[in-house]
């Protein structure tokens, strides 16, 4: 049976499905779904849950039919959907099928089989189960059982952490041809976990994931463009963090505004930045906004929106900018919620955050008592912290 045939069948097999009683609410549903899409790989994952959870005659049909699709394609398939967040049941066949070939060596075979217990395909989780099939199936020359030993030495998963193995097994992948592997690699020699900390050869292998053209990795084109940006070479930057903006990736997007805002290697653009900052969001970018309407770079002074941006950064764990919400509360005589955003900026060993919370604690205000030992704790603090009057 060819494969659009076999396409055929199932469809034919899922349309008779809907006929049966209402024991099968999610089938109907995702029946209606499938004709709308049109997908195939969505066929299969319905399939796969119609033939492992329905004793029908009709849908064993689909078991039997199975044989005109090779079986570890077949997984492949489902394990992409699963990944995908889908509900997807492995038919037992299928399971069945992969097991046997596991065990006659298929790397193919054992990688799917790592996949399976990595995410309870087949009804159970194995870290350490699925780290040894991706070893055997790696030492077998498979390539994306390389990568995935390399992973779960670098996360300990399955296996106790090792960043030297890692860096190894990552770079035997990269040199296969896996470009998400040489990411990994750069990843390493930026963190200096199982090497020397070494930026040059972060780059290098950096630019050979990010220029591949069989695989997309935004996050390598946001590696090269930091990287470039760090190393004063701000033209090749704002060429790889443009690229990698084109991503929604919070930190390209923030450090090109950082560019704008500060006319680092481009005109400077106080508009350009303040929306690459609201497009970016993360916690730095956030300070920044505050940062633009406290002090009204291209717009009008706004404190109330400076306070709105400074908050939000704030309530990420951004030190700075909870002093700033704190100040700015404590200015409108907010002094509770002031010192609750002082105190943690001053747990964070903010200096002049410390001397406010040692000041507040001296003369006591509305919500806050007077406490004179912790008062003089704080300011000798901020002392030793190089607290700056003038900050």
């Amino acid at each position: 049976m060819k494969q659009q045939t076999f396409f055929k069948h199932l469809n034919s097999i899922i349309s008779k499905s809907i006929k049966l009683p209402t024991t099968f609410p999610s089938i109907r549903k995702n029946y209606r779904t499938i004709s709308a899409t049109n997908s195939s790989l969505r066929v299969f994952s319905t399939a796969s849950r119609i033939c492992s959870t329905n004793n029908h005659d009709e849908i064993t049909i689909l078991q039997t039919n199975l044989k005109f699709e090779d079986e570890l394609t077949f997984a492949e398939r489902l394990i992409t959907l699963r990944k995908k967040g889908d509900t997807v049941v492995i038919p037992p066949l299928i399971i069945d099928h992969i097991k046997q070939e596991a065990m006659n060596e298929n790397p193919r075979a054992l990688f799917n089989l790592g996949e399976f217990l990595v995410l309870g395909l087949g009804g159970r989780i194995n870290h350490k189960e699925a780290f040894d099939c991706y070893l055997k199936s790696a030492k077998l020359g498979y390539n994306k059982g390389k990568h995935l030993v390399g992973y779960c030495y670098k996360e300990g998963l399955g296996v106790d952490i090792d960043y030297k193995k890692s860096m190894e097994w990552f770079v035997d992948a990269a040199n296969s041809g896996i470009p998400l592997s040489a990411f990994e690699v750069a990843s390493l020699y930026i963190a200096g976990q199982g090497c020397e900390l070494n930026v040059m050869e972060a780059l290098q292998w950096a630019l050979k994931a990010a220029s591949s053209v069989e695989r997309d990795i935004p996050r390598a084109k946001e590696m090269v463009g930091k990287i470039y940006l760090f190393q004063k070479d701000y033209e090749k930057s704002l060429e790889w963090l443009t690229k990698a903006s084109e991503y929604n990736l919070p930190e390209s997007r923030h450090w090109l505004g950082w560019m704008y805002l500060n006319g680092t290697g481009v005109v400077q653009n106080y508009k350009k930045a303040r929306e690459l900052f609201e497009l970016s969001q993360n916690s730095e970018s956030c300070f920044r906004l505050g940062s633009i309407y406290e002090m009204g770079l291209g717009v009008p002074i706004d404190k109330e929106k400076a306070l709105e941006w400074f908050t939000k950064a704030a309530d990420m764990g951004h030190k700075s900018a909870q002093y700033m919400t704190g100040l700015i509360l404590l200015e409108n005589k907010e002094y509770s919620k002031a010192y609750e955003y002082l105190l943690k900026a001053a747990n964070q060993n903010e200096a002049n955050a410390m001397h406010l919370v040692g000041e507040m604690l001296r003369d006591g205000c509305k919500g806050v008592p007077k406490n004179a030992s912790e008062s003089e704790r704080w300011l000798k603090k901020a002392e030793k912290a190089g607290y700056n009057l003038n900050y």
